[in-house]
């Protein structure tokens, strides 16, 4: 029989004798005579020059989907499989996928993590790696005040879909868990947000400082970009959605951030609570604003 094997990675001469390997433009030829009577174990990756790829199994033809066998197993009774006295098989060489990984933060997508390099199993199906989300764990580390919220890909990689409407993130914790199997390189991002703290002021439309009727304590630990309603509960919302002053001519008229001077309505059910909010340290303050009341005639 006869293992062929292409230019990049050629047999090792001090492991299989040289007399027995020929070559043409394309590969190289390792012939051999076997018995279909004993237990013959194909060549493994030890029988070639050490190069990063691994040796992935032997197959009829130079392609992934007609393996026969996994590197170094059985080539059990190939000649009677084959049809053939003189089989040739040829060597799968898997160079492997490499995920980069980046960090999401910030505003910032560019900042490197890390990379992995993953190759397929030898006793699996030649379609997929198994990705997980476990082995970008040793690289990623962020400043106090953030906290990882999951990871994002640049391909459909953690749910189905393609397109404009594809949703390629996942949650953190369910994340490493499970393996993702995949067919191809993709870019990975780890998203980090920033942990802020929100306080609550009473203003007239002018800028004005007023007073609450009731105390209106400040929300804690509130994530950059998830809205205030995510983060608080009902009862409290339901406090801000009522809020009075102490001026009784004042009425309570909309929810405000301050941005460039200007007070800007900001729904706090719906509007994300972006980092360009944050007035100092991990503190955005959102504004009552309160408007004269009608006097009724």
């Amino acid at each position: 029989m006869t293992y062929a094997t292409d230019k990049e990675h050629p047999f090792d001469t001090d492991r299989l004798s040289a007399a027995n390997i020929t070559e043409d433009e394309n590969y190289y030829y390792y012939t051999v005579t076997v018995s279909m009577a004993e237990s013959n174990l194909s060549l493994s990756n030890v029988y070639f020059e050490s190069t990063p790829d691994r040796l992935y199994g032997w197959s009829s033809v130079p392609e992934m989907s007609g393996r026969l066998f996994s590197a170094g197993s059985s080539i059990g009774q190939l000649g009677v499989e084959l049809g053939t006295l003189t089989p040739t098989i040829y060597a799968l060489w898997d160079k492997g996928i490499t995920i980069d990984a980046y960090y999401d933060m910030d505003g910032e997508t560019t900042e490197y993590m890390g990379s992995v390099t993953y190759y397929r199993p030898n006793n699996g199906g030649y379609a997929n790696y198994s990705v997980s989300l476990f082995d970008f764990r040793q690289f990623y580390s962020f400043p106090d005040g953030y906290e990882q919220v999951g990871w994002r890909a640049d391909k459909p990689v953690f749910s189905e879909g393609y397109g404009s409407d594809a949703v390629y993130s996942y949650t953190l914790d369910a994340g490493f868990d499970v393996g993702f199997n995949v067919r191809e390189e993709f870019d990975l991002w780890v998203v980090v947000k920033k942990v802020m703290n929100v306080s609550y002021q009473a203003v007239d439309e002018q800028g004005g400082s007023l007073m609450f009727t009731s105390t209106v304590s400040g929300s804690r630990d509130v994530l950059e970009d998830s809205t205030l309603a995510e983060n608080i509960s009902e009862t409290k919302l339901s406090q801000l959605q009522s809020v009075t002053c102490t001026d009784p001519t004042k009425e309570f008229m909309y929810w405000a951030v301050l941005v460039d001077g200007e007070y800007v309505r900001f729904d706090i059910e719906n509007d994300p609570l972006l980092a360009s909010y944050i007035t100092s340290g991990s503190r955005i303050i959102l504004y009552a604003v309160f408007g004269d009341k009608e006097v009724s005639v």
